[in-house]
């Protein structure tokens, strides 16, 4: 009896073609059967290759059932035809789903996350969200689903994931071991200000941008955290690009010359996410540079507000590190300068933040190598009341302009053993990735949640089963850079992003590699059997 040639030369991803070879194999299966004895016993004896033929055929018809089911149309061999098809449609569907404008009657997320429970993270049966949990929940996990996103290459999906870029310092040795990983989740377990920031999901964060630009303003902290909104983020960004904050010349140049603002060290750049979202970073690494015109021909939020912000917006701003402990008053002074312009243009841009100066371990051991902080110690009292930088941003940006907070100190105090590495060694000013800067996440959303920052903007949603034209949709009124931006030197040996649709042909194409794999012992007993005929 032949081998029906349907149910291997066939299309496995075809569902009419897979069901006629299941249907052939099928009618040769019955034929077996009705030529045999009515006893079953009798023929089993005397016609044992009939049997083992038999089997053969019903092994080989579940194998077609599986591959069926299994499949949703991979480009296996190259690809084409329906396959590649079906994962266009896929791809159009993820992409339609990101660049769909926000509606009344639409999907506040475009992407969905299940919420761990206390239990799953316990057990460890899932990787809470903020710790590149999109790329270690796997897709038939608890909590998990595929996401294409962290399979395009390029530089972010590959950093985000710890995987390695080839680009040594301030990426590669930045990047958190899985020990480290395991410590920080443990740590912040126990601290009941930021326990809940193991439950949140992207969306938690995301609700607070739809519709606006993150402004994220300041020194290396500043772009820690702005590092830390990209990967938590990273399958709500489209093209996984970087692009000039504007297209205007004589800004993108102004602030390109602000100290260590080059574009080799991750100059301003802006990334731009679902529903008409941005997050941009601009690094004005003292005091003076954000609004003192005496000091610098042009301050940063001045530009900002006169030319490329919009009332909505939200801005993020940190400095406090390049001031050292010699400069005390000169960085109280810059505080004050900052409060006054806050206060003088709240009326048209309300949504201004100050992130605190995280905690740095710089710390004095005793001749045994122990540490010893008692009642009245100093240091353990600077410690505890958030370093001088901390106690000069609460009395003078919180306790005189009503200036809101992002505590980010108490959420880092405790994460002494998490730092990063650069080519000299340890690095005892940041933290390792995806880490603690992924933690102050947490306090941001309870800050812009406490503001009232959760809805768009409402000129930018349209009524149910209505559309706003293009001109009115808030990508339009941001001014879009149109040249793409390198973050670090060496990024363009990594490549641009792949497309959605490449990602999920290849995806196709290991799932049925696997599934080949798993049932090897059936192709074996098809090949056997040929060799028999």
């Amino acid at each position: 009896m032949g081998t029906p040639r349907g149910l291997l030369h066939g299309k496995p991803g075809d569902r009419r073609g897979g069901m006629a070879a299941a249907s052939v194999a099928a009618a040769a299966a019955a034929a077996a059967v009705a030529a045999a004895p009515q006893s079953w016993a009798s023929w089993a004896v005397a016609r044992p290759a009939r049997l083992a033929s038999a089997l053969a055929v019903v092994a080989l018809l579940l194998f077609a059932a599986a591959i069926h089911s299994a499949t949703p149309g991979p480009a296996a061999s190259g690809g084409g035809g329906a396959y590649s098809d079906a994962a266009e449609q896929r791809a159009q569907r993820i992409t339609d789903r990101l660049s769909a404008p926000m509606s009344a009657d639409g999907p506040t997320c475009p992407v969905s996350y299940e919420r761990h429970s206390w239990r799953q993270i316990a057990d460890g049966a899932v990787v809470p969200w903020l710790f590149d949990g999109a790329y270690r929940n796997s897709e038939a996990g608890p909590g998990g689903r595929p996401c294409v996103n962290c399979k395009r290459g390029s530089l972010w999906p590959t950093w985000c994931g710890r995987r390695k870029t080839g680009i040594v310092n301030g990426w590669d040795l930045a990047q958190c071991s899985p020990d480290q990983i395991t410590r920080i989740i443990d740590e912040v377990g126990r601290h009941k200000d930021v326990r809940e920031a193991l439950r949140m999901t992207p969306c938690d964060l995301f609700q607070h941008l739809r519709g606006r630009t993150l402004w994220i303003i300041g020194d290396s902290q500043s772009k820690a955290i702005s590092r830390a909104v990209r990967c938590f983020l990273i399958e709500l960004w489209p093209d996984l690009l970087e692009y000039t904050i504007t297209n205007n010349y004589t800004a993108m140049t102004s602030l390109g010359r602000l100290p260590h603002s080059s574009t080799e060290r991750g100059g301003p750049s802006c990334a731009h996410l679902a529903h008409g979202a941005r997050v941009c970073t601009i690094t004005a690494v003292k005091g003076h540079l954000l609004v003192n015109a005496s000091r610098t021909s042009v301050p940063v939020l001045p530009l900002l507000h006169k030319h490329l912000a919009l009332k909505e917006d939200i801005f993020l701003i940190n400095n406090g590190l390049w001031h050292s402990d010699s400069d005390k008053e000169g960085y109280r002074q810059h505080l004050e300068e900052l409060g006054h312009y806050y206060a003088a243009t709240k009326k048209w841009f309300p949504n201004m933040f100050f992130m605190e100066t995280p905690k740095q371990p710089n710390v004095t051991y005793l001749p045994d190598g122990t540490l010893e902080a008692v009642p009245g110690d100093e240091a353990a009292e600077e410690v505890v009341s958030g370093t001088w930088r901390n106690r000069a941003v609460r009395e003078v940006l919180r306790d005189r302009f009503g200036m809101r907070l992002v505590a980010t100190y108490n959420a880092s105090v405790h994460f002494w053993n998490v730092h990063s590495h650069n080519v000299f060694g340890l690095e005892c000013s940041h933290f390792c990735y995806p880490g603690v800067q992924h933690v102050w996440l947490y306090p941001l959303h309870k800050t812009l949640k406490a503001a009232g920052i959760t809805r768009p903007p409402p000129q930018y949603v349209a009524p149910p089963g209505a559309q706003l034209a293009p001109e009115q949709l808030p990508e339009a009124r941001q001014r879009r850079g149109c040249a793409e931006v390198y973050e670090a030197l060496g990024q363009e040996r990594l490549g641009r992003p792949k497309a959605v649709a490449d990602v999920l042909r290849e995806e196709d194409a290991e799932r049925l590699t696997q599934l080949k794999e798993r049932h090897g012992v059936l192709w074996r007993l098809w090949w056997w059997r040929q060799q028999q005929a």
